[in-house]
């Protein structure tokens, strides 16, 4: 098991303790030492939480392994999945099982919680109903989709969000970054299914500063690649409210 493994799942609390003792001996093979490190590598089971936690600690230390944020390590987890998929050795299912795994921990946090809709809609490949993200999304398409949100994921690794980010989207007329509202594509439609007391047609959004519909939700993969570029021209040029 190597240091990205190991810091992710203990960051997710998904970390077993006999991985640290595999983990130290991966370490020995690889040429590093320490005294806590051949200790670490020697336990066998019971173990102890306290003692493998306070043992993997020191060993950091006297290897100067940096401990980074359980964000930071969840982030490099993740990175971690993406190229076991791209090296081959993990399938587009299992990279969204996991993906969807990390974004309920990190619920809070805009870059995961696409993997959980992913997932969801993974469950009805093929079926007929609008997706939420990759309408109609097939089997054959899969391997695509997952490349691109890998992709979308990378590029928006930098960008600091707002709490309500998947609320907003982005308008190509005017290119403001906020929350749309929603209107009927036909307002007759929406008239005479008020008249006649029918359920009202699907709302579709629209930019609030210039009324133009030609907006990109951010739940929408287009919507996210489309902010990313925006702010690798300059955080300058993006209007976020």
């Amino acid at each position: 098991m190597n240091t990205r493994s190991l810091l992710g799942r203990r960051a997710l609390r998904d970390d077993h303790l006999e991985d640290y003792p595999v983990w130290a001996t991966d370490q020995l093979v690889d040429g590093r030492d320490s005294y806590s490190l051949r200790i670490l590598a020697s336990l066998t089971p019971p173990f102890d939480r306290e003692e493998v936690d306070r043992l993997f600690r020191k060993t950091a230390e006297e290897l100067h392994v940096r401990l980074p944020s359980a964000s930071g390590a969840i982030r490099d987890y993740a990175l971690e999945l993406f190229e076991d998929f791209e090296s081959g050795s993990l399938s587009p299912e299992r990279l969204i099982q996991e993906m969807a795994q990390i974004s309920y921990i990190e619920s809070n946090d805009p870059l995961y919680v696409v993997w959980i809709r992913l997932e969801d809609e993974q469950l009805v490949l093929g079926s007929d109903g609008a997706g939420w993200a990759y309408p109609g999304l097939k089997r054959e398409t899969l391997d695509n989709a997952v490349r691109r949100e890998i992709a979308i994921f990378r590029s928006m690794s930098a960008i600091t969000f707002p709490g309500d980010f998947l609320r907003k989207g982005y308008c190509r007329q005017c290119g403001q970054f906020d929350e749309p509202g929603y209107r009927p594509k036909n307002p007759m439609s929406d008239l005479i299914a008020r008249l006649f007391g029918r359920i009202r047609p699907v709302a579709y959004p629209y930019c609030l500063h210039c009324g133009g519909d030609n907006f990109l939700p951010m739940y929408s993969p287009e919507g996210r690649e489309r902010l990313a570029a925006e702010h690798r021209k300059g955080e300058s040029s993006l209007k976020m409210n």
